[in-house]
């Protein structure tokens, strides 16, 4: 007897951890909706306790959303982790709050892993609002990178010509590229 009532897996669950972020979850289970056409997936959002009525605002507003209400906050990580055993999808994606999913993202990021079995971990192209890149890959840590990091300032003395864009590169290394490439480490905004 075939039963309606059993969803088959989604292909890719969607986890965000969120805490007091009403004001910027929104945008993101927004955009998240926008896309819905362009792969199988599930949305968990893993609240750590918020206190500005966001358990009950995602309830009302955004009922397909599985909600995972903490009832203390137990950070980032340990809240991804109560995300991780509740998904139902052969692929996770960890996203922040605060992002926006372009048309088009979902399809090559799971495109990728399909194509590449053997990634560990895959990260988005992040940007501003405006359009503008931000450092979504870096390097591991150095010394002399850490000093210029705790000390902007002097990034413009040592390295005039580098002053806006390029002070990217001197941090990440990889900001504005566009096409897959192998990378030390990733932000934890956006990956798979």
């Amino acid at each position: 007897m075939k039963s309606d009532s059993i969803r088959p897996s989604p292909e890719l669950s969607i986890l965000i951890v969120c805490f007091n972020g009403r004001e910027v979850i929104e945008g993101c289970l927004r955009s998240l909706r926008r896309v819905r056409d362009e792969a199988d997936f599930e949305v968990i959002v893993i609240d750590n306790a918020s206190r500005d009525g966001s358990v009950e605002w995602i309830r009302s507003e955004f009922p397909e959303v599985r909600l995972i209400a903490l009832t203390e906050n137990l950070g980032f990580a340990a809240g991804l982790n109560r995300g991780f055993s509740a998904a139902g999808g052969g692929i996770v994606l960890a996203l922040n709050p605060d992002t926006l999913m372009p048309r088009r993202t979902l399809p090559r990021i799971l495109d990728f892993l399909r194509d590449k079995p053997s990634a560990g971990v895959v990260g988005a192209t992040l940007t501003y609002t405006d359009g503008e890149p931000q450092d979504s890959t870096f390097q591991f840590p150095s010394l002399p990178r850490e000093f210029l990091n705790y000390l902007p300032e002097l990034k413009t003395i040592l390295r005039p010509r580098q002053a806006l864009n390029g002070l990217r590169r001197i941090v990440s290394g990889y900001a504005g590229k566009t096409s897959p490439f192998h990378t030390p480490a990733i932000s934890g905004a956006a990956f798979a």
